[in-house]
């Protein structure tokens, strides 16, 4: 057993890439943070995804984010 920290949509709108191509538009999670559990890490918290409003509607990379990704951050403890 392990998990995803911020993994898998969770029908919330979240992303964390979101890109304009010659194909169209590409927002979804494609980025993770893996641990096992029973090995005494626990995840606690995690930053809030940031939304569309956020990041202006020109997607990814932007004047005030310069990846075409969202960084993810999570606090872990251990037991």
């Amino acid at each position: 057993r392990g998990g995803a920290a911020g993994g898998a949509a969770t029908g919330s709108g979240e992303f964390s890439t979101w890109k304009f191509r010659s194909k169209g538009e590409s927002k979804r999670i494609i980025d993770h943070m893996w641990w096992t559990e029973g090995r005494g890490l626990t995840p606690v918290s995690r930053w809030r995804m940031l939304d569309e409003t956020e990041i202006g509607p020109t997607a990814l990379p932007c004047g005030g984010y310069a990846s075409d990704h969202i960084a993810l951050c999570a606090e872990f403890e251990w037991q």
